[in-house]
């Protein structure tokens, strides 16, 4: 299919979504007067979109605030869908129908083996079946945008995205702070279809959506899978990918151009300790449990902070050019095994759930599955 090409007859909305994407790629830098979406009035804000908005940056401005503005008609969980299905205000939009349609394929595309799609699949190790993760619309969108489009490396890499990201994130830790969020927890467990058999404390006593979101679990919710010290398990509820090797890694998974294990870890000292070494990722969800665990047996040694940027941490964004494990926000910590030796522990922060708060403590002697921190909303 070639945008530059007449159609004869109907096209589907995919194949129109497709040709628009097309058209955007290959002309990344439109005149004023070529408009693809013409979208005067934002239909969640109501604010005025100046005529010299870019199509990219009407749709971002759009699914953002879809997401971050549960004043100004969006709620807090209901993301893109909220407007698309809850019908456009004016006659105007109304007339727009095919607007919605494409702005709906392009956050909720279906999935194609050998595509770039922000969907997600996983495969489930009890039944061995792939599902497909539900993801939030404004990762979704950011996804597609930010990292997809032309000339994306520099632009997701400029001050101002990175300034964008990090601000987006420290705002969504206070609304999740604020006593108002606690009313988005049911809608949260409805969706995800969460087991709340297994969470410690009742439901009515979180006091807003980031206590839910940090919330434990009872003792007996996750065992250790053998008794043996030897086994290290996995420290946390996660999507996991595990490689022999660093290198390895690199050529099958993680594709940012600068990716080093000094860089990761910011000691170059330490890095050389790895060489050769094994890599495990272990990526959250945002429906997982967001505490995390020891993996081995050991003593807990010196933890680093490193300060950085919030980029999403989503498979798509990985497997792009952008250093995202190393450019992020995170916490290294190393912890002496007497079976692995010496285990370096890198959380690392994401988008909007850039908070990492360490539990453990330094000289502290711990045991598989003891707690070490957890993930909540927010930038600090």
């Amino acid at each position: 299919m070639d945008c530059n090409k007449p159609l004869d007859g109907e096209i589907t909305f995919s194949q129109l979504a497709m040709l628009l994407e097309q058209h955007l790629s290959a002309t990344p830098r439109h005149s004023k007067d070529e408009k693809l979406i013409n979208v005067k009035r934002c239909p969640i804000c109501r604010k005025v979109i100046k005529k010299e908005k870019r199509d990219l940056d009407v749709v971002t401005h759009i699914a953002l605030c879809a997401y971050s503005e549960p004043g100004n008609g969006g709620h807090v969980g209901r993301g893109v869908e909220g407007f698309l299905l809850g019908g456009f205000l004016t006659e105007a939009y109304a007339q727009r129908k095919w607007y919605s349609k494409v702005l709906s394929y392009v956050g909720y595309g279906g999935y194609n083996l050998g595509k770039n799609n922000a969907n997600i699949l996983v495969q489930d190790r009890a039944t061995g079946q792939l599902v497909e993760e539900k993801m939030p619309s404004y990762i979704r969108l950011g996804i597609r945008l930010l990292y997809q489009s032309a000339g994306s490396r520099t632009a997701v890499e400029s001050k101002m995205i990175k300034n964008l990201l990090k601000n987006l994130s420290v705002k969504q830790g206070r609304k999740f702070d604020d006593p108002y969020s606690a009313k988005a927890i049911p809608h949260f467990i409805k969706f995800h279809k969460l087991d709340v058999d297994e969470i410690l404390e009742p439901l009515e006593s979180y006091e807003n959506f980031n206590e839910f979101f940090y919330r434990k679990l009872k003792p007996t919710a996750r065992t250790l899978v053998s008794p043996d010290p030897k086994v290290a398990v996995s420290p946390a509820d996660c999507r996991m990918s595990c490689f022999k090797t660093i290198d390895s890694a690199k050529s099958l998974w993680i594709k940012g151009q600068n990716f080093t294990v000094s860089k990761l870890l910011g000691n170059d000292d330490l890095a050389k300790y790895y060489e050769g070494g094994a890599l495990g990722i272990f990526r959250l969800a945002p429906q997982d449990y967001h505490r995390f665990h020891m993996p081995v047996d050991g003593v807990v040694g010196p933890t680093t902070f490193i300060h950085g940027t919030y980029y999403t941490v989503n498979p798509m964004a990985i497997r792009t050019p952008v250093d995202v494990y190393t450019e992020n926000i995170r916490a290294v910590t190393t912890i002496d095994s007497p079976i692995f030796g010496k285990v370096a522990y890198v959380a690392i922060g994401a988008m909007m759930v850039g908070s990492i708060i360490l539990t453990s403590k330094e000289g502290q002697e711990v045991k598989r599955l003891d707690e070490h921190g957890y993930f909540a909303f927010g930038g600090s």
